[in-house]
């Protein structure tokens, strides 16, 4: 059953890439911001899955906010320092584009989408995110 759910979650992550970056390619920046967002938060979930034990977050009632996952995931060392820059860029770039009136960059959600690109398949390889 774990198998098919990895399957299945590979196959909705790459769909979700890919419908987000034809939304970027469309104009459609908010669109494919909000998406790529849901894609990051569901990954970031995933690896605080794996290594709650690690970072301390069993028994927590409600998921951490998309910025805390990251600096949790940081400072336990799962997550490399080299990446936290991008990846703290990519979570405030999603927080504006689903909270905020103005609209987004082509560029800032362009470098969204290659930080979830990456951030998925370095972290997650074969675990891709849903």
């Amino acid at each position: 059953r774990l198998e098919l759910e990895r399957a299945i979650e590979h196959v909705l992550g790459e769909d979700r890439l890919d419908e987000a970056e034809r939304l970027v390619e469309t104009g459609m920046y908010r669109a494919a911001a909000a998406i790529l967002g849901v894609v990051l938060e569901h990954s970031l979930r995933q690896l605080l899955e794996k290594y709650a034990r690690q970072v301390g977050l069993t028994g927590e009632r409600r998921p951490p906010t998309l910025g805390r996952s990251v600096r949790i995931l940081s400072d336990s060392g799962i997550i490399d320092g080299t990446d936290l820059e991008l990846l703290q860029r990519a979570v405030t770039t999603r927080n504006s584009a689903v909270h905020s009136l103005e609209e987004p960059t082509a560029e800032e959600v362009r470098l969204l989408l290659t930080v979830v690109r990456e951030f998925v398949a370095k972290y997650l390889g074969d675990e891709k995110a849903g």
